[in-house]
């Protein structure tokens, strides 16, 4: 098997650093900033379209977004990002059933990868590739990826990627620790969602019967 795995929000946790960004960015703006549980929620439930500051007129929503991605991308910021719990475990059990191949749609690569580098993952670090900030290469860039293996699978946090990968004709699974909630998962495309990466290999180590009604193809034997 082939899995193409999302770093950000499957194998590090990014929500406490999106909400560090938007206490600053709405200070940059001189707006007032939601309480976390709210930006959580909002966030993950509306995405882009949440009413992240309420009352704000156009510009100030524009300025708003360009200072949170600026923050997010900075390289402290995503030096500080932690990894879910049990990632390591979690890439070692994966790698047992193949290849492991990670992704962002995300802009500052150089910062992620060092982010693995300095992690002990008991061997080198999988592949990482950054897709094309247009949405409709990303399809084309996943199918490459993928080198015509029909045992690609997509383990994907963001609506964003699942979108693409779904539109490649790659199965795509969702995990709901990310940026998005199971319900944004299912509709951008994910045939299966699960809360946590340990409930993925913990069904491909029984036998991934949810998965293969999901439509995966069935493990091989032996």
């Amino acid at each position: 098997m082939r899995f193409i795995l999302e770093f950000d929000g499957v194998l590090a946790d990014v929500m406490p650093g999106y909400f560090t960004a938007h206490r600053a960015a709405a200070q940059v703006v001189g707006w007032s900033r939601l309480d976390e549980p709210t930006f959580r929620r909002l966030t993950r439930t509306k995405g882009v379209e949440a009413d992240i500051l309420p009352g704000a007129k156009a510009a100030k929503l524009t300025a708003y977004h360009a200072e949170f991605e600026r923050l997010v991308e900075a390289d402290d910021a995503v030096a500080g990002l932690e990894p879910q719990a049990d990632t390591a475990d979690f890439l070692r059990q994966l790698g047992r059933f193949g290849s492991l191949l990670l992704v962002t749609v995300r802009s500052n690569i150089d910062a992620r990868q060092r982010w693995l580098a300095h992690r002990d993952w008991s061997g080198a670090p999988p592949r990482f590739e950054k897709l094309d900030d247009n949405p409709r290469r990303r399809p084309v860039e996943l199918k490459v990826l993928a080198e015509k293996d029909d045992r690609t699978v997509v383990v994907a946090s963001s609506d964003i990627l699942v979108r693409s990968a779904d539109a490649a004709d790659l199965f795509v699974i969702g995990v709901s620790c990310g940026e998005c909630s199971i319900k944004r998962l299912t509709q951008a495309g994910a045939r299966m969602v699960y809360k946590t990466p340990d409930q993925l290999t913990t069904s491909l180590q029984t036998g991934a019967a949810d998965l293969v009604r999901a439509g995966m193809m069935p493990l091989t034997v032996g």
